[in-house]
């Protein structure tokens, strides 16, 4: 389920698509990485909630990932 599988997109080219889960997963994980960044190095000290939130965020889509992987 977590594997990249092949479609065509040509009489004879084959191009790797990713399923929608990890697509998924790929972007959450980049906005919550972006948004850690900005509210740990230039947001004022009373974002560190919304910065915890979004470790804990990232937590819980890399669980998702490792486990949507072995499914």
């Amino acid at each position: 389920a977590g594997a990249a599988t092949f479609e065509s997109v040509d009489a004879g080219a084959r191009a790797r698509v990713w399923d929608r889960v990890v697509r998924v997963f790929h972007w959450s994980l980049v906005a919550s990485v972006a948004g850690a960044l900005v509210t740990g190095f230039l947001a004022p000290r009373w974002w560190l909630d919304v910065h915890i939130a979004l470790g804990t965020g990232i937590a819980a889509l890399v669980i998702v990932r490792i486990v949507w992987g072995f499914t």
